[in-house]
């Protein structure tokens, strides 16, 4: 049953009419009925204390009415959206240049199931927006290190400076990231694995071997296969990790095993 439109524009202050007429409601149980003359005379203190009296379903009714007649104070949106648990809806809706706002909301308010999948959409808004720096920080709040990395490896690109700085320079943010709770994992992003792999080939080539091989290790969490050719490679180099390990610690074998074809 929608709820009466106020009549006045200022609260009605107490009134014997008025107040006899929610009586007589309150006293023969009809709190629906006290609570809609409440609404007509702007007393909407009295509409909500008497509809929380009346059961959950009027409470609610009579709470977004509350809401609609306040909708045009700022605060009241997000009053509103906490209320409801309709934190999704906020997002959607903030002020992308409130961010921060929003981001503080969410740490107060939404659960540790809805938390990451809510800064990741806020992560998106604020990158369609162009704010990769802020979109940067939402997404790491989020655990997201596929996009974190993305945006970094964006950025790199558009950089100066030789090409083996720039990738040494993405590669100390990415471990500084995976160090973080919320980014860990036991299995990387394959963008991950391969800037690893990239610089290991670099820190091989320079003859530092176990170096790039302490990378590889790290690269083959993601699985890529650049990463496990290499560590092929290294360990191949060096006959005496042959005779040094039992084979069960050789790393993978990077390519598909086949039997030879022999003519009969």
């Amino acid at each position: 049953v929608p709820m009466s439109t106020p009549l006045v524009s200022e609260p009605v202050g107490p009134n014997p009419v008025l107040d006899a007429a929610v009586k007589r409601a309150v006293i023969a149980g009809n709190f629906e009925a006290a609570v809609d003359v409440c609404v007509k005379f702007g007393r909407m203190a009295d509409a909500m204390l008497l509809a929380a009296t009346g059961g959950r379903e009027l409470f609610q009714r009579t709470q977004e009415r509350y809401f609609e007649l306040m909708k045009d104070q700022p605060f009241m949106r997000i009053t509103h959206s906490i209320v409801n648990r309709q934190l999704e809806t906020l997002v959607a809706n903030s002020d992308a240049g409130n961010w921060k706002e929003t981001l503080a909301i969410l740490c107060t308010y939404a659960t540790m199931e809805e938390f990451s999948g809510l800064c990741d959409q806020l992560a998106g808004r604020l990158r369609e927006g162009g704010d990769e720096r802020s979109a940067t920080l939402c997404y790491i709040c989020a655990g997201n290190v596929e996009a974190t990395v993305s945006i970094w490896m964006a950025q790199q690109a558009r950089a100066s400076g030789p090409e083996t700085q720039r990738l040494e320079k993405l590669v100390e943010k990415m471990c500084v990231l995976l160090v973080l709770d919320v980014c860990k994992s036991e299995s990387l992003p394959a963008v991950v694995g391969e800037k690893y792999s990239q610089y290991a080939e670099v820190l091989v080539s320079q003859g530092r071997m176990y170096q790039g091989n302490q990378y590889l290790v790290r690269a083959n969490a993601a699985q890529t296969l650049s990463a496990a050719v290499l560590r092929d490679r290294i360990f191949n180099s060096d006959l005496r990790n042959l005779q040094q390990i039992t084979p069960d610690q050789y790393p993978p074998f990077p390519y598909e095993r086949t039997e030879p074809w022999i003519a009969p």
